[in-house]
């Protein structure tokens, strides 16, 4: 007897295409549990809104430390600047060349499997040409 199919599973091929794999209801099982268990673990170590907010200043702070620092809005030197950047809800930290036009405002694009999505940064690097 083969198992349920309860959904797909997508993966990027080398060559920028993806293909769809079945899920089936025992991987998904596993995915909802390591989805609990991981609520569970952040309600021990962050139990309410005070020490969230303790802890989100702490972070943001740290990263500050590291030289991370609120990303730009605007310049007064058009152009493209490269950054680092990292986003909410992301583990990833980003290479993204920005474009800041003549209105002096940056837009924030990444480019990712020959396409580009819009990218709202938290904290940015930027990268000073070699």
């Amino acid at each position: 007897m083969t198992e349920k199919i309860v959904g797909h599973k997508t993966y990027w091929n080398d060559d920028g295409t993806h293909r769809h794999e079945p899920l089936t209801e025992s991987e998904a099982d596993k995915l909802l549990e390591h989805v609990e268990a991981a609520r569970v673990e952040r309600e021990k170590l962050i139990p309410d809104q005070e020490k969230a907010l303790r802890l989100l200043h702490d972070c943001y702070t740290r990263l500050g430390d590291m030289g991370w620092r609120s990303p730009p809005k605007f310049t007064i030197n058009p152009g493209k600047y490269k950054f680092k950047v990292i986003t909410y809800g992301s583990t990833g930290v980003f290479d993204i060349t920005c474009n800041v036009g003549e209105d002096g405002k940056f837009n924030w694009w990444y480019a990712s499997h020959w396409d580009l999505w819009p990218i709202t940064p938290l904290m940015v690097k930027e990268v000073k040409e070699a």
